[in-house]
């Protein structure tokens, strides 16, 4: 087991991409990134895109090494016509092109610098051929993630490279016309600080999600990575006042200087977590494995690095065993796995699958509701269970106001999905993915699900709190309390 407990200031979860080098583990809007420098050769390329133009070649050579800036993408255009070369819009949909990340995730971001379909925005700066994207003879989009990219003799790495279906487009109203029916819409400014800012992106879900994806992984001796990951959301707003009781920001009243010297005195705000819910591809005495791994943070108020975690051992991996970790005030939090399987070389396959989130009371650390996990490999229904998938990131809806009762609900879930964390050299291609959220238990869509599982259910042991019961074990609870005259 490894649980970390260092205490340190609450900060966004959604922070601004960083366009320099950062040579710490990377959070999920930054990564690592090894800019390409200059080269006979490349100097060479520049000025024959430039036609001949030495001032131009040289901004170009710049640009080249901005790390894939939105800049990039529109000089490259601007100079390759000016030069007579072929405009790169012109390149066939079945060709791999790259995929550019937005100058701001916290600004409405342009079609231009979304995926070709306008579903997902890449979340993350470094060389462009990092993240390309192409569709295939029969219309499917397939996404290419790479850890290390060779050009022009230079090598770029990165740990981290995804894409997001989390982001608000440019409207006539303005990037901030999202917030018209949230408690921020008069003060954007602490929306962004404290982390709220996306709480009101289409693409959140708060109850439950269906998803479904096919996948090709290659790599290049001993590798690992989070290929698909759920984000939690957080409002920000809450947190421990000094006599330790729970206590809320007034986004009429506060401001980002307010919530500022309340993170300097030492106040304990509302966090995130870690990531719930992942897919990976892990390593264990150089054999590679495709694993799911879930997470329950009961505690509302944590750590921003408090982190539980258990040991990868193989196949001899415990399943569906939880490990607990109860260290620190309020950092309750126990992580499973639930499936592992040796990962498929070369080929692709498909990953199905369903999950319904527990609820959590109000200002308490339990969780509450009927979780489920359904897991579908190729097809074929490999997971059933009870697991508890989420975290305790509940907020005060628009209608909570103190004497006004209590509207509340969870702060929500995006997707990310491709290279998260990477160790090694990898490549992995998603093909065709689907996402499916809903703001309540129960949804329909094309992603098709049997009515009834074909295995049987599976419960899981060890997790923090008790009493999550497998259905058939609560029917026979209600009815000898019924018998026992405990329930009409």
């Amino acid at each position: 087991m490894i649980s970390g407990n260092v205490h340190t200031n609450p900060l966004t979860a959604f922070q601004a991409p960083n366009p320099g080098i950062n040579i710490t583990d990377p959070s999920m809007f930054a990564a690592r990134s090894v800019r390409p420098g200059p080269t006979a050769e490349l100097k060479q390329d520049m000025l024959r895109l430039a036609g001949g133009d030495e001032q131009r070649a040289a901004l170009l050579e710049d640009v080249t090494k901005d790390g894939g800036k939105a800049r990039f993408k529109q000089l490259l255009e601007r100079l390759s016509s000016a030069a007579g070369e072929r405009d790169t819009r012109s390149i066939s949909r079945t060709q791999y092109t790259p995929v550019y990340p937005p100058e701001n995730l916290f600004e409405g971001i342009a079609d231009r610098d979304l995926t070709r379909n306008n579903e997902y925005v890449r979340v993350n700066y470094s060389h462009p051929n990092h993240l390309q994207e192409r569709e295939n003879s029969a219309g499917e989009t397939i996404y290419k993630f790479r850890t290390d990219v060779r050009s022009w003799g230079e090598h770029s790495v990165t740990k981290n490279i995804e894409l997001s279906d989390c982001f608000y487009t440019k409207d006539e109203g303005g990037d901030e016309e999202h917030l018209l029916d949230s408690v921020y819409r008069h003060n954007p400014e602490l929306a962004k600080r404290t982390g709220a800012y996306l709480n009101e992106c289409t693409a959140l879900g708060k109850y439950s999600y269906d998803v479904e994806f096919d996948a090709k992984i290659t790599r290049s001796g001993d590798a690992s990575a989070t290929i698909f990951r759920l984000i939690p959301h957080f409002e920000g707003l809450q947190f421990i006042g000094a006599k330790n009781n729970v206590r809320t920001l007034n986004v009429e009243r506060n401001t980002v200087e307010d919530y500022n010297q309340l993170v300097d005195r030492g106040r304990s705000f509302a966090q995130s977590g870690e990531s719930p819910f992942t897919i990976n591809v892990e390593n264990y005495f150089h054999g590679h494995y495709l694993t799911v791994k879930a997470r329950c943070d009961y505690a509302q108020f944590k750590d921003a690095d408090n982190r539980c975690d258990i040991p990868f051992e193989g196949i001899q991996t415990p399943l569906l065993e939880a490990t607990c970790c109860k260290e620190g005030d309020r950092q309750l939090q126990d992580t499973k796995y639930l499936y592992i399987a040796p990962l498929k070389h070369g080929g692709w396959f498909n990953v199905k699958f369903h999950i319904t989130m527990p609820g959590f009371e109000w200002k308490t650390d339990k969780a509450t509701g009927a979780p489920n996990v359904n897991l579908f490999i190729d097809g074929k229904e490999v997971l059933n269970t009870n697991a508890r998938v989420g975290n305790n990131n509940w907020k005060a809806g628009d209608d909570y106001r103190p004497g006004r009762g209590r509207n509340i609900e969870p702060s929500g879930y995006h997707v990310q999905f491709g290279i998260a964390d990477a160790s090694g050299e990898m490549i992995v291609k998603i093909k065709n993915p689907k996402v499916k959220s809903y703001a309540s238990t129960r949804g329909h869509n094309d992603i098709s699900f049997p009515d009834e599982s074909t295995i049987g259910y599976k419960s899981i042991s060890g997790e923090c709190q008790s009493g999550n019961l497998p259905p058939d074990k609560l029917d026979d609870v209600l009815k000898q309390l019924t018998a026992e005259g405990k329930m009409d």
